[in-house]
C-alpha cells in the first residue's frame, strides 16, 4: 500500500462516491475503483459498500479510515518537519555555559539572540 492509496480512500469517503472522488483527484473512475479493490484485497475486507447513491464505509472501512486520517496527518507533519530542517528553520541547537557565568545573564543573552 502506498500513501496515495490512503488519499484515494479518504477522498472517496469525503465525496461519498467513487465518480466524484475520481473527478476531484483528477483520475479515471476505473483507476480509482482498481485502487480501492487493491486495498480491500490487502485488508481482506470490504471497506465501502456500494449503493445506488454512492458509497458508504463499512464498519471495517470506518475503522480503517480513522487510522488512514491519522497516518495522513502524521505523514504531512513529517514532510513539514523535513522541509523546515532542509530550509534551516528547524534544527537542534546545543548550548553550554560556564558555571562562572551567572545563570540570569546567560538566559538574558540567549533571549536576545
Amino acid at each position: 500500500m502506498e500513501t496515495r492509496d490512503l488519499d484515494y480512500l479518504l477522498a472517496v469517503d469525503e465525496h461519498g462516491g467513487i465518480g466524484k472522488a475520481a473527478e476531484a483527484l483528477g483520475m479515471s473512475q476505473p483507476a480509482l475503483t482498481k485502487a480501492i479493490q487493491r486495498v480491500e484485497a490487502q485488508t481482506g475486507l470490504a471497506l465501502f459498500q456500494r449503493t445506488a447513491h454512492g458509497v458508504a464505509p463499512t464498519q471495517a472501512g470506518s475503522l480503517f479510515l480513522a487510522r488512514a486520517r491519522r497516518i495522513a496527518l502524521e505523514y504531512e507533519d513529517a514532510l513539514k518537519e523535513m522541509r523546515a530542517l532542509r530550509s534551516g528553520e528547524q534544527g537542534v541547537l546545543s548550548l553550554g555555559y560556564s558555571p562562572t557565568v551567572p545563570r540570569r545573564s546567560f538566559w538574558a543573552h540567549v533571549a536576545s539572540c
